[in-house]
């Protein structure tokens, strides 16, 4: 099976925080010439706290701290969407940086 195809989702992040919680947030357009044998995949190596992760809205899961963290988008994706986490604040850590370590990998499946 051929390695995935990556798209890193670097800047622009944008943070805002409220009491105990920093949410992390950016936009993506959808992946263009997907066929019935790939999947898209977000995959997330490394945050610095526990949290969860949604897509547009919609919860994907929870976010281990220090972990690879990897979600199948694929049903939930539209032409515009939207990731965002919600971590549990770190007193004294926040803004964060711009996560780096954020990327699709759209993935054979066949």
């Amino acid at each position: 099976m051929p390695p995935p195809h990556v798209i890193r989702l670097r800047s622009p992040w944008t943070q805002s925080v409220t009491p105990g919680t920093l949410s992390i947030v950016r936009g993506f357009n959808c992946p263009t010439g997907l066929d019935g044998s790939q999947q898209v995949w977000l995959v997330i190596d490394d945050l610095p706290a526990s949290g969860t992760a949604y897509l547009n809205d919609f919860p994907l899961g929870s976010l281990t701290p220090h972990r690879f963290n990897q979600f199948e988008i694929t049903t939930f994706l539209a032409p515009r969407n939207q990731i965002r986490f919600e971590l549990s604040a770190c007193p004294g850590q926040e803004p964060l940086p711009e996560p780096t370590s954020v990327r699709l990998e759209i993935r054979d499946i066949a």
